[in-house]
């Protein structure tokens, strides 16, 4: 799912990017650069899970609460915090994703100026 992502080529937003006197051009670049943190943290998430199950690592209170979330089929509240969006995680990740898609065209019409 994530080397998905990494293919998909989004391009992080530099701080000095998000300085622009377009507000539609600002609110692309930071939905982008909220959308790649949220990635990050994501990834970060399942590969502590990972480690967890391997016995590599030791399971934490964070990673307890939101493993017993996915159990109970319930979106964990930490990505609900990252974006606001259903109540399964099955489709938030469908609808999270979707909206990265999405990001990714938005990219390509701020960049042309249309």
């Amino acid at each position: 799912m994530f080397q998905k992502l990494a293919e998909s080529k989004i391009p992080d937003v530099k701080e000095d990017e998000l300085l622009t006197d377009d507000p539609l051009n600002g609110f692309v670049l930071q939905e982008i650069r909220n959308a790649l943190t949220s990635i990050r943290n994501l990834k970060d998430t399942f590969r502590k899970i990972i480690g967890i199950l391997k016995g590599e690592l030791v399971l934490d209170e964070d990673i307890q609460k939101i493993c017993i979330s996915l159990i109970l089929m319930k979106t964990p509240e930490d990505w609900l915090n990252l974006w606001e969006g259903p109540d399964t995680p099955n489709n938030w990740l469908r609808q999270f994703f979707k909206k990265l898609c999405s990001l990714k065209s938005w990219i390509d019409v701020v960049k042309s100026g249309s």
